[in-house]
């Protein structure tokens, strides 16, 4: 019969030392304080689940106004595009300031020749 107390066949020898009566008396109360802290969080364990479901449709929300938000930003950004398109167009039809120069330099070389010819109105 020593192949009951083996312990490699799930058999195992008496422990050395104390009984087992105070061991299994410390894990019941072991398993007493567990179950009366599991009880404890209880509550607050179902405030956290509460807020969490709280912030997950609050972030919901905010997720479609940020995607409305960038809609309308893209919108206006395309509009932008569009007018400093045609700014561009408008400033590269004005006279650059060689053309200007030249222009006033012909005006009064106009002035002087008519004045130099006598030439009146």
């Amino acid at each position: 019969m020593a192949e009951d107390n083996d312990p490699r066949r799930g058999g195992a020898p008496d422990p050395p030392g104390p009984s087992l009566e105070p061991r299994v008396a410390r894990l019941e109360a072991d398993v007493s304080e567990i179950k009366t802290t599991r009880r404890g969080l209880s509550p607050i364990l179902e405030r956290i689940d509460r807020r969490t479901e709280s912030t997950e449709r609050q972030l919901t929300a905010l997720e479609a106004n940020v995607a409305r938000d960038t809609a309308s930003l893209r919108n206006e950004l395309v509009d932008l595009k569009v007018n400093v398109a045609r700014i561009d167009g408008r400033v590269g039809q004005l006279p650059t300031t060689v053309q200007l120069i030249g222009l006033v330099l012909g005006i009064f070389g106009l002035a002087f020749a008519l004045l130099k010819f006598n030439i009146t109105f």
